[in-house]
């Protein structure tokens, strides 16, 4: 009995199939119009939202990275509170102030001298680097 219901059903669903064809083409040639339509008008609203979106990831990078890295921390569990005790990704220290050398006698003087300790030249500080002349 089932081979007899699947006999018959081919050449009906062929026949079906073979009777909707054009109206299938028919339905997607009048649609083809309103989609290129809807395509050339949002088209630059999309690139638009995707320029800004990129613009706003940039301007927060540091902010986006944190959230992520507390997120992925929340997630690992233990494992989190295990890689924040290591300080893994924690923030750099600053830069340690280097010792300045003297542009006369090249000696190295103190971070915070504003003379040369051995030859008493006045030493290139905060002032000069923001444009003040010096006293």
């Amino acid at each position: 009995m089932a081979g007899k219901l699947v006999k018959s059903a081919g050449p009906r669903a062929r026949r079906f199939v073979d009777e909707s064809r054009p109206k299938v083409e028919k339905a997607i040639q009048d649609a083809r119009p309103k989609v290129e339509k809807a395509v050339e008008v949002y088209r630059p609203k999309v690139e638009q939202a995707g320029r800004e979106a990129v613009k706003y990831a940039q301007e927060h990078e540091e902010e986006l990275k944190g959230l992520a890295l507390k997120s992925a921390r929340m997630r690992l569990g233990p494992l989190g509170m295990a890689i924040d005790a290591l300080g893994i990704g924690a923030q750099p220290a600053p830069p340690a102030a280097v010792p300045r050398p003297c542009p006369s006698c090249r000696t190295t003087n103190a971070v915070d001298a504003k003379f040369c300790s051995k030859c008493g030249a006045r030493l290139p500080g905060a002032s000069e680097a923001k444009g003040n002349p010096p006293a």
